[in-house]
């Protein structure tokens, strides 16, 4: 299930971009405000389209729900691009397997439009539901969330409720499976959640991979294990010296690193996203990532990260050179015109990408 190009049409920052070439490990490049973010997050809608997707990208973008109670036409604003909720936002990605997934998201107020796409599911009960909807939701604006995915239809709306401040669902929704992994730049896994991963990595016998790369970043630590002060699950990390200390103890690289090489150690035929893959690990140790990156990424996993770090973006390169990886990576440079201010993406192949880093031309959307 590996996605070949995806074509975005009014979201976000994307007034319209085809983005096309991506490969197993692609990074994303440019300055800053360049649509890096927003391109993940069109993969994550575009390839899981489902009502836990929109919550975590209006958490990720600190959307108030306050907004839900006070202005309900303002809670699907930052969706649409120059927040023009008059037009539709589309998605098309097409898969190397031949597989094409639509997706469309647009606001109406329209009640009946809502009865009619459930009305095959509440049968004689459609009155009731139609008197109970149109009181709640009159005056609401609603998001339309239709497309295909696996073959199969789907067509739902999310509907602000102002009296609890929340956003229901009602209609068909898209075939249920995980949602893949997106790691934010603002965001952690809790230490509970880390210590899930931890523990299916353990009955996989896979934390050799993890204590390999820590051991790179880290010289002192040669193991890790789960300790529970408290009733708690934590992971610990064992020094030469044999002793142990909780992983929050080590700083923000350490514990990034974790959470991203268990993430993948416990994914498969699936997208990771992983948003600014630099934060908090220091330039020396790029090139150890990606060496081990590459080494324990399945072939049924597409990892999608972002960067703006030109240290990152070179030891990507050099890595990704060898004649054994130039067919698994891709790189993407985005920037902005200078007259039009509009978002461009340049794929560029390892080939391409060494020579614009050696001849000191433009790489990062400058």
């Amino acid at each position: 299930m590996m996605l070949s190009s995806i074509q975005i049409k009014k979201f976000r920052c994307f007034n319209s971009l085809q983005v096309n070439g991506f490969k197993s490990i692609n990074l994303i490049g440019g300055q800053n405000n360049s649509g890096k973010t927003a391109l993940l997050e069109a993969l994550l809608l575009s390839f899981f389209p489902s009502t836990a997707s929109i919550s975590v990208l209006r958490q990720f973008r600190n959307e108030n729900d306050k907004l839900i109670k006070t202005a309900t036409d303002k809670v699907w604003n930052y969706f649409f691009y120059n927040q023009e909720k008059e037009h539709v936002i589309e998605f098309i990605s097409v898969f190397q397997d031949g597989d094409i997934r639509n997706l469309e998201l647009s606001c109406t107020r329209d009640i009946e439009s809502v009865l009619e796409s459930i009305s095959t599911s509440i049968g004689n009960g459609k009155e009731r539901i139609s008197d109970l909807i149109s009181s709640k939701f009159s005056n609401t604006l609603l998001l339309n969330v239709k497309g295909r995915l696996f073959k199969d239809d789907f067509n739902y709306f999310l509907l602000p409720d102002k009296e609890d401040s929340d956003i229901g669902a009602i209609g068909k929704t898209p075939p249920n499976f995980e949602m893949p992994p997106f790691l934010h730049s603002s965001f952690r896994l809790s230490d509970n959640e880390l210590s899930s991963l931890f523990s299916k990595a353990k009955e996989q016998k896979k934390l050799s991979k993890l204590n390999d790369i820590l051991s790179l970043l880290d010289n002192r630590i040669i193991g890790s294990e789960i300790d529970a002060p408290g009733g708690e699950p934590v992971i610990k990390l064992i020094l030469n010296d044999e002793q142990s200390f909780p992983l929050g103890m080590f700083g923000d690289a350490i514990r990034k690193i974790t959470e991203l090489i268990l993430v993948i150690l416990n994914t498969s035929n699936s997208i990771i996203l992983i948003d600014e893959i630099e934060n908090g690990i220091h330039y020396t140790k790029h090139k150890n990532l990606w060496e081990k990156l590459f080494q324990i990424v399945d072939n049924d996993i597409q990892i999608f990260a972002t960067s703006h770090s030109a240290e990152m973006i070179r030891a990507f390169n050099e890595v990704a050179s060898s004649p054994e990886l130039e067919s698994k990576a891709m790189y993407f440079e985005m920037g902005r015109t200078v007259n039009s201010n509009k978002i461009i993406i340049n794929p560029m192949d390892m080939n391409t990408l060494n020579a614009e880093i050696i001849t000191n031309n433009s790489y990062r959307g400058e």
